[in-house]
């Protein structure tokens, strides 16, 4: 005993970190230790969840990473400590914008022009397939054709459809 307390076991300490963060199951298998004890031994063991207190040059590289557009990828090897709930959280948090997913190159010219020109003129896809009437053609990354979303699109971002023969330029 130490300090009035009975000294933690390996049996128990295997308990706790076994059930962590499951609290309540800990405490139904370990009944002669309290919840403090438990928290307490937590710590100890460090397998507690930390909160991370975020300085300003990490808002600062989460802002610049959020503006060039870094994938998930990229924003783990800046923030390698830190889980993508907790980055992703904190750039909503601070009200960074929502990342634009990097589009999928078609070999479909059309869609390829449609989707171009739709980021030039800040339409996002799901704005695109709204305002065209679309359903969710755009948003889908399909590689089917479809003449008459391809129309509506073009008709919808100021351009004009133009039939050649394969092979022409």
């Amino acid at each position: 005993m130490t300090n009035g307390c009975a000294a933690w076991q390996g049996i128990e300490d295997f308990a706790v970190i076994l059930l962590y963060p499951n609290y309540e199951a800990i405490r139904q298998l370990l009944p002669w230790r309290s919840y403090s004890a438990i928290r307490h031994r937590v710590r100890r063991l460090d397998i507690a969840r930390r909160r991370h207190i975020w300085t300003a040059p990490e808002i600062s590289r989460l802002t610049a990473a959020f503006r060039d557009g870094a994938s998930n990828d990229e924003l783990t090897r800046l923030f390698p400590d830190l889980r993508p709930g907790q980055y992703l959280g904190k750039a909503q948090h601070i009200g960074l914008p929502k990342r634009r997913p990097k589009l999928i190159a078609f070999d479909c010219l059309a869609l390829r022009d449609i989707r171009s020109r739709a980021a030039e003129v800040g339409f996002s896809l799901r704005d695109l397939d709204r305002k065209a009437g679309t359903g969710q053609y755009f948003q889908r990354s399909t590689r089917r054709i479809c003449l008459r979303s391809i129309v509506r699109a073009v008709a919808l971002l100021g351009g004009e459809v133009a039939l050649r023969q394969p092979g022409s330029k």
